[in-house]
């Protein structure tokens, strides 16, 4: 499930199912080390701390390693699709109380992002900027009755043209594959997307 907000800025902001969960486990935290990751966690997305140092902070002594480590990951993405969403405090609030987080561990939350929001638009502006990145996809679909060496094939061939652009060039990266190749792909972009989810939720 993915839900969405949007705020008086117009900019709508998803989360997964699996982030809204995580979210409301962290909120379980004692107000202490919650405020602490609130307040942390972005020094870790802007390099400016370590996250084992963070783990590894006596403010989060009285709770598990497990416990601090999902905590981290689901502010971590919480932060980080606030920032790619340009959530206001409006959005950001009502995505938290959704998620049942509110008073003083929200209000951390809010403050925390709106301190370090131009930085980390600016840390997600260069990583997406440096690297390449998918924007379409079109497919072909022939099929092989026989070739050269062979009388009969009977081998459906796809086609697929992979758009990709950065902030340089755009260019379209062209692939053949047979039925059962497509399928090995689509499996691993598919294992691909469970695992973003689990980061999210771990």
């Amino acid at each position: 499930t993915q839900s969405t907000w949007g705020g008086l800025s117009g900019h709508n902001m998803e989360v997964s199912g699996a982030l809204s969960a995580a979210l409301g486990s962290s909120a379980k935290l004692p107000d202490g080390p919650f405020a602490y990751l609130a307040a942390h966690v972005p020094l870790v997305l802007l390099q400016r701390q370590d996250e084992t140092s963070l783990l590894d902070a006596k403010e989060l002594a009285v709770i598990e390693r497990p416990g601090a480590k999902q905590a981290f990951g689901a502010l971590a993405t919480l932060f980080i699709e606030a920032a790619r969403a340009d959530a206001d405090t409006s959005t950001l609030t009502s995505l938290l109380d959704d998620c049942r987080i509110s008073g003083a561990k929200a209000e951390g939350l809010v403050a925390a992002y709106n301190q370090h929001k131009i930085g980390l638009r600016l840390g997600l502006r260069c990583a997406t900027t440096s690297l390449p990145h998918l924007v379409d996809v079109a497919w072909r679909l022939d099929y092989h009755l026989k070739s050269n060496a062979i009388e009969k094939v009977n081998e459906a061939l796809f086609f697929l043209d992979l758009k990709i652009e950065n902030h340089t060039e755009n260019k379209t990266l062209q692939l053949a594959c047979t039925t059962a190749q497509l399928q090995d792909l689509v499996a691993k972009l598919k294992d691909a997307a469970k695992s973003l989810e689990t980061a999210a939720a771990s």
